[in-house]
């Protein structure tokens, strides 16, 4: 399955058992591009929901996770 589209400028940098909000899409799946709280990993976590369960797709974005961490080295 292809990755799906994501506004990048709404990276959602996640702390450790800290609750955060994800929105439901016109298609009905949630999707969300975050960032590790330790190591700057970006993924993108797809969740969509059936009857019983929660279909989880991730992946991983490697150029963002390089330009991520390339940008806080500098700080």
């Amino acid at each position: 399955m292809e990755k799906p589209k994501i506004n990048y400028s709404k990276l959602v940098q996640v702390s450790d058992g800290k609750p955060y909000r994800w929105y439901k899409r016109k298609n009905g799946t949630f999707v969300e591009a975050s960032v590790c709280c330790d190591c700057d990993l970006v993924h993108i976590v797809q969740l969509t929901p059936t009857k019983r369960y929660l279909n989880v797709r991730v992946w991983r974005e490697d150029i963002k996770t390089e330009e991520l961490r390339a940008k806080r080295k500098k700080k």
